[in-house]
């Protein structure tokens, strides 16, 4: 879905390395599911994509992670569930330093969120990366939406393209501690997912998964 179609938009600019993760790139428990593969994008940063399936294939879910190194950008995380009926998009812009977008993409995704402001948001709750996310990320939730959150993910992706064009070269050594300090904040503290992989798995693998295989983190 989000994956590939970001994945074919960076080939086509960059030069892009896929990682080999050895047995993690397929991981299976319980019924469930996990394909990771992790690419290193030259002038960008690190590129990640998890796609699960359970529960006899009634529950789908893909992440796309973009965590940048070499342009001034937030962390970016990219979900899309299908599970019992309903459907859940999500795109996350996790800005740890007031980093901000280049000038006009703010507005450019207020634009997607509101255009959608009749569809059900899905709830947050007070999670510690609340402080963390940008007015303009988009967390939506409907039946039969699949399509739709499927355009939508692509413009996600289409302005993220044009904001690595436009946003400030970066000092990938530092980029990369905040990508390390968010990784750690999110096993520590938890989060949907890391709290499955954690149960699933346990805390030593997770730890791998989030640091090495979603940041690149080594």
């Amino acid at each position: 879905m989000f994956g590939e179609y970001f994945l074919k938009k960076l080939q086509q600019k960059y030069q892009v390395r896929e990682a080999d993760l050895g047995e993690d790139a397929q991981l299976k428990k319980a019924g469930m599911k996990f394909d990771l593969r992790s690419f290193e994008v030259s002038d960008v940063g690190h590129f990640f994509i998890m796609n699960m399936s359970g529960m006899l294939g009634a529950m789908k879910m893909e992440t796309v992670v973009l965590a940048p190194e070499f342009r001034k950008l937030p962390l970016v995380n990219i979900d899309f569930v299908a599970a019992m009926g309903k459907n859940t998009m999500l795109a996350e812009y996790y800005d740890m330093e007031n980093i901000g977008l280049p000038q006009g993409y703010a507005e450019k995704l207020a634009e997607i969120k509101n255009a959608d402001r009749a569809i059900e948001d899905n709830p947050l709750g007070d999670v510690w990366y609340n402080k963390y996310l940008l007015e303009g990320s988009y967390r939506k939730e409907g039946k039969k939406l699949a399509e739709h959150f499927r355009q939508v993910g692509e413009k996600h992706i289409d302005l993220l393209m044009g904001m690595l064009e436009e946003a400030e070269i970066a000092d990938p050594e530092h980029m990369r501690e905040v990508a390390l300090s968010f990784a750690q904040q999110l096993l520590d503290e938890g989060g949907p997912a890391v709290n499955s992989f954690v149960k699933l798995f346990g805390r030593e693998k997770t730890e791998k998964i989030v640091k090495e295989c979603m940041y690149g983190i080594k």
